[in-house]
């Protein structure tokens, strides 16, 4: 019996949510126990954007900040497979643009070199887990619902 395109589609859409939705949840566990192991070692969360009084840097903001940027960042890769077929790619280039212009927060607001390498990795982490969510989404060999 064949499937209908909007059955394809939908279909579809689950898995890419499926795959969003993981990368997330693992990049979020993982900057948790990059965050509680600095924080173990003595490194001082605080930071200090331009013009604005110092705060810290909690596991709580670190899990909904990693967790809604990838979010975002499906919904974004989503977007670019209804406009183009080299989706894949485009999101690439641009996940490598973005990874690059957040690393100009933490280096700038970070008070302790500590505190900046371990944000750094903290981005690397997510950036990471979002493109290989989103490579094995396109090789379907992500497992979808």
């Amino acid at each position: 019996m064949a499937t209908s395109m909007r059955e394809r589609r939908s279909w579809r859409l689950a898995r890419l949510w499926h795959a969003g939705v993981l990368a997330a949840i693992i990049a979020a566990a993982l900057n948790v126990v990059i965050y509680v192991t600095a924080d173990a070692l003595g490194t001082p969360f605080v930071v200090q954007p331009p013009n604005r009084e110092p705060s810290e840097v909690t596991a709580g903001g670190v899990i909904a900040i990693t967790a809604v940027t990838l979010l975002i960042a499906t919904v974004v890769y989503g977007i670019l497979r209804r406009l183009t077929r080299q989706a894949f790619r485009v999101f690439v280039l641009l996940a490598i643009v973005a990874f690059l212009l957040l690393l100009i927060p933490p280096l700038g607001a970070a008070q302790e070199p500590s505190t900046a390498v371990a944000l750094i990795l903290m981005h690397v982490v997510a950036t990471g887990s979002i493109l290989g969510a989103l490579a094995l989404f396109e090789r379907n060999t992500f497992p979808g619902p």
